[in-house]
């Protein structure tokens, strides 16, 4: 019997482990609770919810927004209760305090069929395996958005910024470490301020009549490698150069300066307006009028009245020029009003053989994109051949050097340097015009549409730049929502660690009080889980 007795004294010392999942299973498995503890907890909790309306205002804050309480809490407000409203008792055992009334039978439900163990139990394994999860996951979301928006906010704050440095490229600074946007290369030649974007391109299109003129002075250096170019075809080809046909826009640059294009095709300047007026004894038409012409000249000084639905294909005396009829003055009738009339269109005719077809014939030689062309055609001529005789000249093998050797001329005599001299010359005229600067220039100088969209590609960073700044702001906005999440969120996870904690500790001793005061553990992940957040 003694042995007995110690062997049963050796058990009670030895703890009693239970895994906090297996904890409610454990619980009934033992019939230390009902199986139905469910259907009883529901009746429980709609009591509490009707009970607790009546508890003062500042124990009502202290509890909290806990979406359910528990025994130990109900027992916690109890004694509260207790001590405002008196645990005095009636004859038949009732409190006196019908608050006092409805908390004590609160807590006797609980005790019954140890409903409260098994709500404790179920409630530690909530919380351990949903509810601490579920705020560590948001306070790892929030810490997460915080890096995030912080990396992107810097981002956008740096794109920003080289975005907002292109104005300070077109005057000319540059990017730090020569790094250059390909969208903005085009930029540096411009040397704009970046404010008022578009007029300041036209502005710079004032700029074109100096740097012809600096092609102009310039063509003057070019008389020796022309001359030396015409030798070199006249040798080689046996007959005489004609000079103005040979490289013709360039040798009438050089003679003429640079006129308009209807003086290089006509010989004349023309006038910048067509005379509008016609003779005294005509009739101007109204606007919006058809011009049928003078009818009345149809009718010949004979009395013969010509058809006015048919084209007389015999008469020659009717010429058509363009938009313009004009009657030869054979086919004239000096007499008359007819014929005045008749002389007031052909002197109209003659007036208007000086003015200008179009607009682009009253632009000069080096504006008009045509004769600019053929003009770099002639000087890129020049150059080509200049560059090639150097090259010639300065092989060390002398396999093509000596073709001119036999002739004792002014080929003969040009020597490298020489040569070198007039390829500096011809580079000197052709860098001016063909710089990407006068590129550009000549470009949106002969098409509006260029224009607009140089100035768009120009104000396109900045619409950029505010872009990212906004995004950058964005950034920070939903960087101080995280931290407003993360602060809100980091109490609520640590006041529900150290609440299951404190329940852990209270079910051991409940459980432990049903077992001899025998020791009890509740193991598992809930020891890991709450020791992450004392």
């Amino acid at each position: 019997m003694r042995m007995r007795e110690k062997n049963m004294d050796g058990e009670l010392e030895l703890p009693i482990d239970i895994h906090y999942n297996k904890l409610l299973d454990w619980l009934i498995d033992r019939r230390h609770c009902d199986s139905k503890w469910t259907v009883q907890i529901r009746r429980i909790r709609e009591k509490i919810n009707a009970s607790l309306p009546s508890l003062p205002p500042d124990q009502l804050a202290t509890l909290g927004d806990r979406p359910a309480l528990n025994y130990f809490q109900c027992r916690q407000i109890l004694e509260t209760v207790k001590t405002v409203d008196g645990d005095s008792k009636s004859l038949f055992g009732k409190y006196n305090s019908p608050r006092v009334q409805e908390w004590a039978e609160i807590v006797r439900d609980f005790e019954k069929g140890g409903v409260y163990l098994a709500d404790c139990a179920q409630q530690l394994t909530r919380n351990v395996n949903y509810e601490i999860p579920a705020l560590k996951q948001s306070l790892a979301r929030s810490q997460q958005i915080q890096q995030d928006t912080l990396k992107r906010e810097q981002e956008a704050r740096s794109t920003a910024a080289s975005l907002r440095q292109v104005p300070r490229l077109m005057s000319g600074d540059g990017y730090p470490g020569g790094f250059i946007p390909i969208s903005c290369s085009w930029v540096f030649c411009l040397h704009l301020q970046g404010e008022g974007v578009r007029e300041e391109l036209q502005d710079l299109l004032s700029e074109l009549p100096g740097i012809f003129q600096q092609t102009l002075d310039g063509l003057q250096s070019l008389s020796p490698a022309l001359s030396y170019y015409q030798t070199v075809v006249e040798t080689n080809t046996g007959r005489p150069v004609d000079p103005p046909t040979f490289l013709p826009v360039l040798h009438y640059l050089m003679t003429n300066g640079n006129v308009t294009v209807y003086r290089w095709r006509h010989g004349v300047e023309p006038e910048t307006e067509v005379l509008q007026e016609l003779p005294a004894g005509s009739q101007q038409p109204q606007a919006g009028d058809i011009d049928w012409g003078d009818l009345s000249s149809d009718i010949q000084s004979d009395g013969i009245e010509n058809q006015s639905d048919g084209i007389d294909w015999d008469n020659p005396g009717i010429l058509e020029l363009g938009d313009i009829v004009v009657l030869e003055d054979s086919a004239v009738e000096k007499g008359g009003e007819g014929g005045r009339q008749e002389e007031g269109v052909a002197s109209l005719k003659q007036q208007s053989k000086s003015c200008a077809d179009s607009a682009g014939d009253l632009e000069t030689l080096l504006s008009s994109p045509v004769t600019r062309a053929l003009f770099l055609d002639d000087i890129m001529e020049l150059k080509e051949f200049i560059s090639w005789r150097l090259r010639e000249l300065t092989r060390t093998d002398d396999i093509l050097s000596g073709q001119f050797s036999g002739d004792g001329g002014e080929v003969k005599q040009k020597g490298a340097e020489s040569v070198q001299s007039m390829l500096d010359c011809v580079l000197a005229v052709l860098t001016p015009l063909t710089s990407p600067r006068t590129q550009h220039l000549l470009l949106m100088k002969s098409s509006g549409h260029y224009l607009d969209r140089m100035a768009s590609s120009l104000l396109s960073p900045q619409l950029l730049a505010n872009k990212a700044q906004a995004q950058a702001e964005l950034a920070v906005v939903r960087r101080d929502e995280a931290v407003a999440m993360a602060m809100s969120v980091e109490p609520q996870l640590s006041g529900l660690s150290i609440e299951t904690r404190s329940l852990q500790r209270q079910v051991e001793q409940e459980i432990s009080l049903l077992y001899r005061q025998r020791e009890v553990n509740i193991i598992g992940e809930i020891n890991v889980t709450l020791q992450q957040h004392q």
